[in-house]
Formats: C-alpha cells, structure tokens, sequence
C-alpha cells in the first residue's frame, strides 16, 4: 500500500482538475459564440483553449 500523499500534493492534483475544467469552460464560451454570431473566427480561441487544457492534462 502506498503511502498517505502530502496534503499539498493533493492540492496540486486538484488545482489540475480546476485548471482544466476552467479552460474548457472559457473554450465552451468561445464555442457558443462562434455559434451564436455565425462567425468561424471565434473558433480560434476554441481551438487555442482546447489545446491548452490537453497539456494540463499531459502536465
């Protein structure tokens, strides 16, 4: 069995779960305005965030 982690160990593996949920909740805003407006561009950002919240992942 593993030993007890650190509690600022756990802190760092949640503040990964929020850092991710936070950007993909601000690439879901720039996704519902590109849909909203019509306009392909705001899907940049969309793709920005995304891609952002893939290497926390990784991280």
């Amino acid at each position: 069995m593993a030993p007890p982690q650190k509690w600022w160990v756990r802190a760092m593996g949640a503040a990964k779960w929020i850092r991710f949920a936070v950007l993909l909740s601000f690439a879901g805003l720039f996704g519902w305005l590109a849909y909203i407006r019509g306009e392909v561009i705001w899907l940049l950002p969309l793709g920005v965030f995304i891609l952002f919240a893939l290497l926390t992942l990784r991280r």
